[in-house]
């Protein structure tokens, strides 16, 4: 097999790249729990996290990477979230709140499936 595109993805997206294999059959068992990890850590669903991903690149100026780790982390903090903006970057505390909101407004609602095992 050839490699022919290589790009960064959020978790959510490799959730669902993951599902479309599973339901092709062409699946092995690294896969499977590569899958179940995603499952657990994936706190959009690829949808939103796309959308998420377009605003934070478009309007706050941010690089693909730093969005796709913003996603991927799903900072509930300004503190968690400013360790994530490189430094060259700097927002007002009201751009951190807007970003903020933009993620409890789309990521997946707290569920037992969802959860992280303390």
């Amino acid at each position: 097999m050839n490699l022919i595109e290589s790009t960064i993805i959020s978790i959510p997206e490799a959730k669902l790249l993951l599902e479309a294999r599973i339901k092709e059959g062409n699946i092995i068992d690294i896969q499977n729990i590569t899958l179940k990890q995603l499952s657990e850590f994936s706190r959009f669903d690829a949808e939103k996290a796309k959308l998420v991903i377009e605003i934070l690149k478009t309007k706050f100026k941010l690089s693909h990477e730093t969005a796709i780790q913003i996603v991927n982390i799903c900072p509930e903090t300004p503190e968690e979230l400013r360790i994530l903006i490189p430094p060259e970057k700097t927002f007002s505390k009201e751009e951190i709140a807007e970003i903020l909101k933009l993620i409890d407004e789309n990521r997946l609602k707290e569920s037992s499936s969802n959860k992280l095992m303390s």
